[in-house]
């Protein structure tokens, strides 16, 4: 397609994450550029940003994130899942950071951290990363990555692996299961 609606729309997404405040929960992802893309804007924009464009409490890549677990994401172009990549205001995609911290989120009102996890969740057969992330505050738990081109990345810290499985190659053709 040529024509896209904002300019982020140039890579494809299964799940297109702009708030954390949410559950994912037993889901499957499978193709598109990233599986799962937390894109978390700054503040809200689009449709969203007149309605909250005043409100200093609505700051996405502060927000905590609510549950990401028991999670497939197979096959993706780029990666898994990336929390990274971030959405600009103007649409455009830039580097940021992900720290979730317990709110509110004031301008000048510094609040502790509130730990990320990802759990129990399965990653195979993506084209670059398994997961890619950058950010603060992040626990990884229970992840198992299959036939990834390259497994993990995490630009986190402090940031906490533990509990999964990498295997570079399998035999596999089809399932991670079998």
């Amino acid at each position: 397609c040529d024509k896209q609606i904002i300019p982020s729309d140039s890579d494809a997404s299964v799940y297109w994450i702009s708030n954390p405040t949410n559950v994912f929960e037993g889901n499957v992802a499978s193709g598109g550029a990233f599986g799962f893309w937390y894109v978390m804007p700054e503040k809200p924009n689009g449709l969203s940003r007149q309605k909250y464009e005043k409100n200093d409490a609505f700051k996405p890549r502060l927000m905590p994130l609510l549950k990401f677990d028991n999670n497939v994401a197979h096959s993706a172009r780029k990666s898994g899942v990336m929390v990274d990549e971030f959405q600009n205001m103007d649409g455009t995609i830039g580097d940021g950071s992900y720290t979730p911290k317990v709110g509110p989120y004031g301008k000048n009102d510094p609040q502790p951290p509130k730990i990320a996890h990802f759990t129990n969740s399965v990653f195979y057969k993506n084209r670059n990363h398994g997961f890619w992330a950058r950010g603060q505050h992040m626990h990884f738990d229970n992840l198992k990555f299959f036939d990834n081109t390259k497994g993990f990345q995490a630009v986190v810290m402090p940031a906490v692996i533990e509990n999964s499985l990498f295997v570079c190659e399998t035999p596999n053709i089809g399932t991670p299961f079998s």
